[in-house]
Parts: structure tokens; sequence; C-alpha cells
């Protein structure tokens, strides 16, 4: 059957010698094998053999050769229609005039998400060992924060990190970001070098950093300890605290990747802890106007701790 469409393509294609070709029963031979190719294109075999008796008295049906023929066309290489037989097939078993092999050419539809734009990022291999990065500030409120720490680049195996060089009683902060930023996720690397109170080391995230009163914080502290809290006009308030049972204590020396949500109004906006990766709690919080918007921060308490692969994302 598939051979015989094939002649029959093979016929139907060379229309200007199909005068002789439908002339000598060639709409005979090449309805012969459409009808045998199926009920629905028998009947187009029979309407393809009137035309191409039309065609043998004046070629003109090579249109409705062509018809028959752009079915053939799909199969215009006899070899194509031979190889891809089943879209040739169904075209000639649907009388549609290889609409169904147009069909199947068709390429999937593709249907993974767009990933997020990052806001900002900083791997610090850019920034020269022993200096600031560019576009962070440390400890800008010495004033507010007490004690500053001693902030700047250095060399982690073959890559930079920053680092908050000096153990403060107090917290110690780099700012960074963008001021007008409002919903966000910061993410970042961050591990405890050495500290001489385990009790008291801990890192900070900080998001819709206004200044040093007024932002929005999560708290790590040694023993797996992470905190939400809201700092307004320097009065600090608990958001909430991961359960005692699912803590992971942190190891002196390794990493770990921390994260801050912040998302929705100054009014009551919705802050999420993330811990590598994964969100881990988060609070909604009737909170002063003042925290709708702002940069962000990296903080330490007691410890040297190093930071690196920061990166801001939309929640």
């Amino acid at each position: 059957m598939l051979a015989l469409g094939c002649a029959a393509g093979e016929a139907g294609a060379p229309s200007g010698s199909g005068g002789a070709g439908p002339g000598s029963g060639g709409a005979g031979s090449g309805g012969a094998p459409v009808a045998s190719g199926g009920t629905s294109a028998g009947s187009g075999g029979a309407s393809g053999g009137s035309g191409g008796t039309t065609t043998g008295s004046s070629g003109g049906s090579g249109s409705g050769g062509t018809n028959a023929g752009s079915g053939g066309t799909a199969g215009s290489g006899g070899a194509n229609a031979g190889s891809g037989g089943v879209p040739a097939a169904s075209g000639g078993l649907t009388g549609s005039g290889g609409a169904p092999a147009s069909g199947t050419g068709g390429g999937p539809v593709p249907t993974g998400g767009v990933p997020a734009v990052a806001m900002w990022t900083d791997d610090f291999e850019s920034s020269a060992t022993g200096a600031a990065p560019k576009g962070w500030i440390a400890d800008p409120d010495p004033a507010v924060t007490g004690n500053p720490g001693m902030w700047g680049v250095v060399t982690d195996g073959a890559n930079h990190v920053y680092e908050q060089q000096m153990q403060t009683s107090s917290l110690s902060l780099a700012v960074g970001g963008n001021v007008n930023w409002t919903d966000f996720k910061l993410e970042t690397r961050v591990r405890v070098v050495s500290t001489s109170s385990t009790s008291s080391a801990r890192v900070t995230l900080a998001a819709r950093y206004q200044d040093a009163k007024n932002y929005l914080l999560l708290e790590l502290t040694l023993d797996g300890k992470i905190k939400l809290r809201s700092r307004t006009d320097s009065s600090s308030t608990d958001l909430a605290t991961n359960d005692s049972k699912t803590r992971t204590p942190i190891d002196i020396g390794g990493w770990t990747k921390i994260g801050i949500g912040v998302s929705g109004p100054a009014s009551k906006p919705t802050v999420t802890a993330y811990l590598n990766g994964a969100p881990v709690m988060f609070s909604s919080v009737e909170s002063a106007a003042g925290t709708g918007s702002g940069g962000i921060a990296l903080g330490a308490t007691a410890a040297v701790v190093a930071f690196d692969d920061v990166t801001v994302t939309p929640p």
C-alpha cells in the first residue's frame, strides 16, 4: 500500500507529463492505491480520477492533482513519504491533503517557569583583599551600634569573602543594596570563623534597612536557633523563633546558607526565614511606618564571621 502511494505521489508530482500519465489512466492507477488506502480516501480517489480525466484533456486539474499531490508533495520525495510513512498514511486516510503531516511537524510547547532575575549579587571575587567591596558601607552608624567592627575582603581558599574580622560585644553591620527596595529575599552563605563565646556569638541579616534604628532582621546563634525580629526607633521586638526540636547546631568553620524575605506594606510586613534555601518560618507583624522599604545588611556579634555569595531576588 505505501509503495503504491509513493508511486502515485511520483506520478502526481510531474503534472506536466501528467497529461499523458492521467490520460493513460494515471488517475486510475493513482486512484487505485488511494482507493485501497481507505474509504474516505476512496471517494477522494474517485474525485481524483475525474480530476485526472480533466487533466488529460486540459492539464488544469493539475491543481486538483496538486491538492492530491500536496498530500503527495509531503511525500513528493517518495522516499520522504516512505520514511515518514505514518504521517503520509494519515494524510491519505483522512483525505486531509497532508494537514496531519503539517500538524505533526509542530514542536513541543515549553512549560518551564522563568527563573527570578537577581536584583543584587556579590561574590566579592572582583574586590581586592583588605579593601571594602564596592557598594558596601561598614558600620555607618557607630554612635548607635556601639563598637565598630573591622570589615574587609579576605581570601578563603581560592575564593574571596567579606569578613567581619573583629569580635565585638555589640552588633556590627555592613550595609548595602538600595533604600527603595520593598519586597525581596536576601540570601548568603555564612561561616563562623572563630568566637570566644559560643553562647554570645550570632550572625545577623537585615532587610528593609533604613538606618541603625529601623529594619527587620534574622538572627542565627550557634545552637541553631533562628529568630525573626523587628527594630523600630531602636526598640526591638521578637517576631518568631524556630522550634527547639528542629534546630541544627552550626559548626564553627563550616558554611551555612541563610536568608530573610520581606513582603507587604510597612504597616504589616510578612517576614520569612530561610535555611539552606528552604523557608523555615514566617511572621506577619504590625509595624510602625519606616520599614516599608530599605536596603540590606550583614552582621556579626561576638564572632569573626565570613560572608559569601550574597544574592537579592524578588520574593
